[in-house]
C-alpha cells in the first residue's frame, strides 16, 4: 500500500510517496501552487505553474475568478459565480488537491493521505479541507501539525534531544515553533509566524528589476503603470533567478518586448544582496525573537531544523552560517520543499 503526506500550503501544496520516495507536484517537478482560475463563461477552472504564472494577466483580462491563495479560503463562506455553477470553497480547494492526485497516478493516484496542517487550524476548516479532499477523491486518515511532520521526518537526528526548533521558511509565511521532547511526546512550548517570506522577495526583486530597467533607459516608469502580463512575466523570471541564484552567483533571463523593447536582466548575488538582506534579518531576528519567548537560551536548543523552499535562498544559508547566535546548532533540511509532505507521510 503507498502511503501518502500531503502539505497543503499558502503559497504551495506537495504529495510525498513514502516507499518511493517520490514528491509530486507541478508540471515543473516543483511543488504546485495553491493558485486558482475559473473561467466565468466555461466553467473551467485550472491551476499549476501557469495559473500562479499568468494570474495577473487573467485579472486583467476579466471574465475570471483568480484566487491566489486557496488555503485562505478554509475560514470563509466565499462563494463565486460562473455561468452555471456556484463555486464553494471545497470545490476551489478541491481543484489543488485533484491536481496532486492526478499527478501521483503513476502511483496509482492519492487514495488516502496524513494532511499537515498549521497549529490552530479551526474545526471550520478542518472541515472544508476533509470536504475537499473527498471530492478529490482522496480520504484524510489524520491531520499533523507542520512542525510535528517536519519532527517526525528527521526523528532519528533529534530523538534523544530535548529542545528542538523548526523553521520554516516558505513562499507564503515563515513559521517558526520551540518544541520540547519528551520520549515520544512533542509539546509545542511557542509558535510565530510572519508574512515575511518568498513571496515578498521576489515583489521586492521585481521592484528592483523594474527599476534598473527604466533606469538604464533613462525612463521613471513605475511598475504600476506597466500591463498586467508584463508584469506578471517579470516576477516569474525573478523569482526563477532567484532560485537559480541559490547555486550559482549569477542569473540571466531575457524579457520580449518589456515597454516596447526587449530587455536582457543580469542578476548576481551582489546585486540582489540589498534587496533579500532586510528579509534575512528579519527572519533570523525572528528565530532568536521565538527562542527567548519560550524561556529559552540559544544554548539550551539541541537542533534547529531549517525547512521550506525559501531557506534555500543563499544570503539566508551564508548569514545563517555567520551568525554567532545559531552557529552549530542547525541542520538544514535534505529537501526543504518536501520535508513537511514527507513527514506526514511517514506519519
Amino acid at each position: 500500500m503507498n502511503h501518502f503526506g500531503i502539505d497543503f500550503g499558502t503559497t504551495n501544496s506537495g504529495a510525498f510517496e513514502l516507499s518511493s520516495r517520490q514528491p509530486y507536484g507541478d508540471e515543473e517537478t516543483k511543488p504546485l501552487p495553491s493558485v486558482v482560475i475559473i473561467d466565468k463563461a466555461t466553467d473551467r477552472a485550472f491551476g499549476g505553474r501557469r495559473a500562479w504564472k499568468d494570474q495577473l494577466s487573467f485579472t486583467e483580462k476579466g471574465g475570471y475568478h483568480v484566487i491566489p491563495s486557496v488555503k485562505a479560503l478554509l475560514e470563509t463562506d466565499d462563494e463565486w459565480f460562473s455561468a452555471q455553477k456556484r463555486w464553494t470553497v471545497p470545490d476551489v480547494v478541491a481543484v489543488v488537491l485533484r491536481q496532486l492526485n492526478e499527478r501521483a497516478q503513476t502511483a496509482g493516484g492519492i487514495s488516502e493521505a496524513t494532511f499537515s496542517i498549521p497549529v490552530g487550524m479551526s474545526p471550520k476548516a478542518r472541515r472544508n479541507l476533509r470536504e475537499a479532499a473527498r471530492r478529490a477523491e482522496i480520504q484524510i486518515t489524520s491531520f499533523v501539525n507542520e512542525s510535528t511532520a517536519a519532527i517526525i521526518r528527521y526523528w532519528e537526528a533529534v530523538k534523544n534531544c530535548r529542545y528542538v526548533v523548526v523553521f520554516d521558511w516558505g513562499g507564503g509565511t515563515l513559521d517558526i515553533s520551540v518544541l520540547e521532547l519528551k520520549g515520544h511526546h512533542i509539546h509545542e512550548l511557542v509558535t510565530v509566524g510572519s508574512p515575511i517570506a518568498g513571496n515578498r522577495i521576489d515583489d521586492d526583486l521585481t521592484r528592483f528589476v523594474h527599476r534598473s530597467i527604466m533606469k538604464k533607459r533613462n525612463s521613471s516608469k513605475a511598475l504600476e503603470e506597466m500591463p498586467e502580463s508584463q508584469k506578471d512575466a517579470l516576477r516569474y523570471y525573478c523569482e526563477v533567478a532567484k532560485c537559480a541564484l541559490a547555486t550559482s552567483p549569477e542569473s540571466e533571463f531575457g524579457l520580449f518586448n518589456y515597454d516596447g523593447y526587449d530587455e536582457t536582466v543580469h542578476l548576481t548575488r551582489a546585486l540582489c544582496q540589498p534587496v533579500a538582506e532586510p528579509h534575512v534579518r528579519t527572519a533570523l531576528d525572528l528565530l532568536a525573537a521565538a527562542i527567548n519567548r519560550a524561556s529559552l537560551r540559544t544554548d539550551a536548543i539541541d537542533e534547529i531544523i531549517i525547512i521550506g523552499g525559501c531557506s534555500q535562498l543563499w544570503l539566508f544559508r551564508e548569514q545563517l552560517r555567520n551568525d554567532p547566535r545559531f552557529r552549530g546548532r542547525y541542520k538544514l533540511a535534505e529537501n526543504p520543499e518536501w520535508d513537511v509532505a514527507h513527514g506526514a507521510a511517514v506519519l
